[in-house]
């Protein structure tokens, strides 16, 4: 379906100061930068630009160098016309999907564990109440900062464990203005109305106001697997080229740059 997709959830603009944090993502480095209202997240593969002040986004795809740019207004036209129409193809995409998953030995309980985690209802219930529940366990710290650790519990089984530290968070919130990002979240889930399937809430959306996720990880059989990993968090000051597109990029539609191959 859509190539690149990235959600952001973060807080409330007070004071600056820089805050830089590296993590791994299921082994993949990725950087997120937080300045004056912008923030950027980029890995080896591709870079997402906001400008909440401006209400403007920009999408870079880096081993082609091209980009995408525009309001927020308008990426949220051309994705509702992206998705206009396909809802059939979409439901089809998503049933082969769960039978390619069930060849290769999940079953269907693990299939909605995995769906449970990002949010996805198939059962098109209104008033979406989440399967997953929280637990708190312990206090701990991660890359030097203290945390607290929960449990992600989904009909009675610990299905990941995540470490949240409020302190990260507070860092965030003096940069960058939680309620544009709150926006971004309800236009995109606006536009699932008519999908086969609705957005509740996901282990993020669960842990919103516990702190910034520092460490997260899957528990299946009894073994943990660690899929993110705060690697360095720094308050250094960011150089304002970050938050713009590089020499020798080439603006493409938003269709070239998610379809294009």
């Amino acid at each position: 379906m859509i190539r690149y997709f990235f959600v952001f959830t973060l807080f409330v603009i007070t004071l600056h100061a820089d805050i830089t944090i590296i993590t791994s993502l299921s082994g993949i480095k990725n950087t997120e930068y937080y300045s004056q209202n912008r923030l950027a997240q980029m890995d080896n593969k591709q870079g997402v630009i906001l400008d909440l002040e401006n209400r403007e986004l920009t999408i870079m795809l880096k081993k082609e160098k091209h980009y995408t740019h525009g309001s927020f207004d308008f990426f949220h036209r051309e994705l509702a016309l992206l998705l206009e129409g396909n809802e059939e193809v979409l439901e089809k995409k998503f049933k082969n999907l769960r039978k390619s998953l069930n060849k290769q030995g999940l079953s269907d309980k693990q299939i909605d564990t995995m769906l449970a985690q990002i949010g996805i209802n198939y059962k098109k219930v209104a008033e979406y109440t989440s399967p997953l529940t929280l637990k708190k366990t312990a206090r701990s710290k991660v890359s030097n900062y203290p945390c607290d650790r929960y449990e992600i519990i989904f009909e009675g089984d610990p299905i990941s464990e995540v470490c949240s530290s409020q302190k990260v968070k507070e860092y965030i919130d003096k940069e960058i203005d939680c309620s544009v990002l709150q926006e971004i979240t309800q236009r995109v889930n606006s536009m699932t109305k008519n999908l086969p399937f609705y957005f509740g809430k996901s282990e993020h959306n669960l842990l919103q106001d516990k702190g910034y996720i520092l460490e997260s990880a899957r528990k299946s059989m009894g073994m943990k697997q660690i899929s993110v990993k705060t690697l360095n968090i720094s308050r250094s000051k960011i150089k304002a080229n970050i938050f713009k597109v590089p020499a020798g990029y080439t603006e493409v539609t938003l269709q070239e740059l998610l379809f294009k191959k």
